[in-house]
């Protein structure tokens, strides 16, 4: 009953994680990682509760299933994704390596009943000994990086180290199962070891969740204090003399594109005017006219008015401990001197004395860069 309960709480949770992330107007790198970890394990414990309990006599599909050789690289891409924010690597298809080889041998030992009578308790041992290898390395290899770093954005740093400490508990668990591995009760063994590593599992996804839900609530204040940075800059950049009659456009096209910046897209340093043109389905032309007439200023003009604003919200946070620069590239700026110089056109200072100031504010001490 237990086991059902465990295996049912993944999969729910799983669900809401899979509702959370779709719900996110601007899907991350490490939201996309997160996102696919708690799919794989609403995939897995569905998987475990079909041939455990549904169908035990095909028990082998489960206990061979290599799926455990698939969260120690998707550590390292949270770890890669939460220091460069950049997408999945190329890297990551070679460490599947581990994975592939034992998938293969897996579906050998599944068209093959006389190989599973004779070798399933070695494929077993070997299997196991690989996700114990794995759920080592890993985290402790992750951890080593990080250690030297100095990563001055602590929640990303927190978010990999305590999923680190997840998989150093699973391998804690299955270490001890290898080396006392008993060929004849290779299934039971197997079965207590796995259920540790399923409620290690539950405790991630549950913490996905958690992670899914600040960044949603947090998502939500920035559509709002995007929408009223949008509106400022309309009210800033309002022209008697506007060269483009306000007849020319409907109300629909401009909601459309106060809509669509009000999700933040231009966060994504990739943003650009095609992608924008070419999400909204409008002509170079028709779309640049939107924007004068908005905004009383160009595409670019207006996105790097937008990103200025979204770094001066970061600024201006209480206790903040990103770097300048990091803030920067968050928000959607490529180039340290570009940024540096946009801000001082915008706010007729630099980000340090503008961070200085707001510190001053709170009686804070500035954070040196």
């Amino acid at each position: 009953m237990v086991n059902i309960i465990i295996f049912a709480s993944i999969l729910i949770i799983s669900c809401f994680n899979l509702q959370y992330s779709l719900r996110l107007p601007r899907k991350t790198s490490v939201s996309v990682v997160l996102l696919i970890f708690s799919s794989l394990a609403g995939f897995h414990a569905t998987y475990a509760c079909v041939f455990r309990i549904i169908i035990p006599d095909l028990i082998f599909l489960d206990l061979g299933a290599p799926m455990g050789l698939l969260y120690g690289p998707l550590l390292h891409q949270l770890f890669l994704a939460a220091e460069k924010n950049a997408r999945l690597k190329a890297g990551f298809l070679l460490e599947l390596i581990p994975f592939f080889l034992f998938f293969s041998l897996y579906m050998v030992f599944i068209c093959s009943g006389d190989l599973r009578h004779l070798y399933t308790a070695v494929f077993i041992k070997y299997l196991y000994s690989a996700f114990s290898i794995s759920w080592l390395i890993y985290p402790i290899l992750i951890l080593y990086r990080s250690s030297g770093k100095g990563f001055q954005n602590q929640k990303q740093y927190q978010r990999y180290y305590i999923f680190s400490m997840l998989m150093l508990m699973a391998a804690s668990f299955e270490i001890p199962f290898v080396l006392k591995f008993d060929f004849q009760y290779a299934t039971q063994q197997q079965h207590s070891s796995s259920y540790f590593v399923f409620m290690v599992l539950l405790v991630a996804v549950i913490l996905v969740q958690i992670d899914f839900k600040k960044t949603w609530q947090q998502s939500e204040r920035r559509l709002s204090k995007s929408m009223e940075r949008l509106s400022l800059i309309q009210q800033q950049s309002a022209s008697p003399k506007a060269s483009i009659e306000r007849s020319q456009f409907s109300e629909h096209e401009q909601e459309k594109i106060l809509d669509y910046l009000a999700k933040q897209p231009y966060l994504d340093a990739n943003f650009s005017f095609n992608k924008m043109k070419k999400d909204l389905r409008l002509s170079p032309q028709h779309l640049q006219h939107l924007f004068l007439h908005l905004f009383n200023h160009s595409f670019l003009q207006t996105i790097n008015k937008l990103r200025i604003g979204a770094v001066c919200s970061e600024l201006e946070k209480q206790n903040s401990n990103l770097a300048i620069v990091e803030i920067a590239y968050n928000c959607g700026f490529n180039s340290r001197a570009s940024f540096y110089r946009y801000f001082r056109k915008e706010k007729k200072c630099s980000p340090i004395e503008y961070r200085a100031r707001m510190c001053k504010r709170r009686n804070e001490t500035p954070i040196e860069q």
